[in-house]
């Protein structure tokens, strides 16, 4: 039997919510980008993606087990971005829904947490347990300017404690003191007795 060829997959798994309304999701965030244009993208609105691996436990997988994951899927819808992109690296349990449209618009796509629906939950710790080495998908390896795996979080910062005697502080105190606090220190006065 003659081995199949396939072809690389640049951007990630389509996943188009439009065609998963009501289907049961796992949902990992993995990166926001604040600026990804497209030929519809207008001057006066953003264009903005999420990135996230989805595990729809409504279709199956390549075998026929429930449970179909697609990876590093790209989703521009307003809502679902706005849902989204405070969430990274937070794994979610949600159903798809179509909300209500406005005058002049379509309906908007929504995502519903099931967390507390004991069968929904039962179903993704199959899932889950059914898979114990997945992994989500990091951050490309070049951080696209404005993606949020392209700025440090404020929580990686370590903390210094205050000190009014700036001329003791090391430089390594002086300069995260600074990033800390947004502001420039003047540079303490020097020693005696240290060669230059």
């Amino acid at each position: 039997m003659e081995e199949e060829w396939g072809e690389p997959n640049l951007s990630g798994d389509r996943l188009n919510p439009r065609e998963i309304v009501g289907h049961l999701l796992i949902l990992w965030p993995v990166d926001y980008i604040a600026h990804s244009p497209t030929k519809f993208t207008r001057p006066d609105k953003p264009s903005d993606a999420v990135i996230l691996d989805v595990c729809d436990l409504d279709l199956p997988d390549e075998v026929g087990v429930p449970g179909k994951l697609c990876r590093r899927v790209w989703w521009r819808q307003s809502r679902l971005i706005m849902m989204l992109k405070e969430k990274i690296g937070i794994r979610m349990l949600c159903l798809m829904t179509q909300g209500t449209a406005s005058t002049g618009f379509n309906a908007p796509f929504e995502l519903i947490s099931v967390l507390s629906d004991p069968d929904c939950r039962a179903r993704a710790e199959t899932w889950l347990k059914a898979n114990p080495d997945f992994c989500p998908s990091t951050p490309a390896n070049k951080p696209q300017p404005g993606s949020i795996s392209a700025v440090a979080a404020p929580a990686e910062v370590p903390y210094v404690a205050p000190t009014t005697n700036v001329a003791a502080m090391t430089t390594l105190e002086r300069l995260a003191r600074q990033s800390q606090q947004g502001v420039h220190l003047p540079p303490p006065p020097p020693r005696e007795g240290i060669p230059y």
